[in-house]
């Protein structure tokens, strides 16, 4: 028994809420449950009770024993004065009292729990699987699931853009030094997206923004502060040119100099490169410098129509001064872009429409994001397998984030799926 089935029994009212009576003997009828409070402060908020003739509003506390609102200093704390009822499993030596010293009413919840949907509840909490309902969930309505989805869908972007903003905070809220290192460190990828996001925090996004126009000055300045640059002699035009360019960055910015990097290539396609992603991280500033450029619907199109392509130079190269056999053009994938536009683009905007109120993210931005199609990873794979297809990129999203935040922590009694399948229904989840 936790205090966290106590709070979801309370919520979702999953006990004998008939003839009620609390520890002094008074009658007592549940009107509304209250609102659960995730912050400091009582359990349940603006919860509605009648005792005996008398209908009472205030807010409701929830303990597993009745001693643990003294131990947890309630008594003294006037956040608590307008606490109506103690909801107990068990009782302790005395009853809890106010600020003032008045008592509060008590009931004592053992006696009236459902036993059939306990052992639910701690069948779910024993289950050894990532996702503790597996074999459970294709009992859940598919309507049901896909609406839980889409509301995490949107708490996880919200979750990024607040991510965003933090980190804008640490940047002396320099919003175009933390749009250009996110970017580098999606660029990066999994295995190399540290190193990048490292290095970009030594390039003052203000010269990039400077120098966007001239693909090789900015292809210079990420080349040269990983490194790739520092060779005595170059072979090919293309290879001196950037030299050129970063030898006279160095000499009007002074830049300072990072620590040497190690980067990852092994068992990643040639395409992933971390020379290919920090061109086509280039050609991308080159085109789209500014944070929030996506909010405008033209930018959006020329993303998807005219992907941001490096120099030529890169058409017979997967490495700086490496020959290739293969000839084509280095164009990052369409599901990189669309990795790209959920994890930084659409957040960014919703961070930036969070704190300067303006519309960055409209419905257009989520129209886009509804048709983008769905991320293929391990977790949309195992949902499809339980039968829910993520059916766009805001679906595939949702499962991601319920799978992290709410199966792998054992989250059940917060989750639409797990309050259908202890409670029956899930009108009562509250986020």
């Amino acid at each position: 028994m936790k205090e966290d089935y106590l709070q979801f029994a309370w919520r979702t009212l999953s006990f004998k809420s008939t003839g009620l009576r609390t520890r002094g003997g008074q009658a007592l009828k549940i009107i509304d449950p209250g609102i659960q409070n995730t912050n400091q402060g009582p359990d349940f908020l603006n919860a509605v009770i009648r005792l005996g003739k008398m209908e009472i509003h205030g807010h409701i506390e929830v303990h597993m024993h009745g001693d643990e609102w003294f131990r947890h200093g309630h008594h003294r704390d006037p956040m608590y004065n307008n606490t109506i009822l103690h909801v107990v499993y068990e009782k302790g030596e005395q009853m809890a009292l106010r600020l003032d010293g008045t008592q509060i009413p008590e009931l004592i919840i053992a006696s009236i729990l459902d036993p059939e949907l306990l052992n639910r509840y701690q069948m779910l909490r024993r289950n050894m699987d990532d996702i503790p309902c597996k074999g459970l969930m294709h009992t859940v309505p598919s309507k049901l699931m896909h609406t839980w989805f889409d509301a995490l869908a949107v708490e996880r972007m919200q979750q990024k853009a607040d991510r965003i903003r933090a980190s804008v905070g640490e940047k002396n809220w320099d919003w175009g030094q933390a749009y250009f290192q996110a970017l580098a460190k999606c660029f990066g990828g999994t295995l190399n997206g540290d190193a990048f996001e490292y290095l970009s925090a030594f390039i003052p996004f203000h010269l990039i923004r400077k120098y966007h126009d001239r693909l090789e000055t900015v292809e210079a300045i990420l080349l040269g502060t990983a490194g790739f640059l520092n060779r005595k002699h170059m072979l090919d035009a293309h290879e001196k040119l950037l030299k050129s360019e970063w030898q006279y960055y160095k000499r009007k910015h002074h830049p300072q100099a990072p620590e040497p990097v190690s980067f990852k290539y092994m068992r990643m396609r040639p395409a992933s490169f971390p020379d290919v992603r920090l061109a086509q991280l280039a050609s991308f500033l080159h085109h789209f410098p500014e944070p929030g450029i996506f909010s405008d619907a033209k930018s959006r199109s020329a993303l998807r129509m005219q992907k941001p392509c490096p120099s030529s130079y890169w058409d017979s190269r997967f490495r700086f001064a490496v020959p290739s056999d293969v000839h084509k053009p280095k164009l990052p994938g369409d599901t990189f872009l669309h990795l790209l536009t959920v994890n930084v683009l659409f957040p960014f905007g919703l961070a930036m429409q969070n704190e300067f109120g303006q519309k960055y993210m409209n419905m257009e931005e989520w129209k886009d994001y509804r048709m983008m199609p769905p991320e293929q990873n391990k977790i949309t794979r195992t949902f499809a397998s339980l039968g829910f297809q993520a059916q766009d990129a805001a679906g595939a999203q949702g499962q991601i984030q319920l799978y992290k935040q709410f199966c792998l922590q054992k989250k059940c009694l917060n989750c639409a799926a797990g309050c259908f399948l202890l409670a029956g229904e899930a009108s009562n989840i509250q986020r």
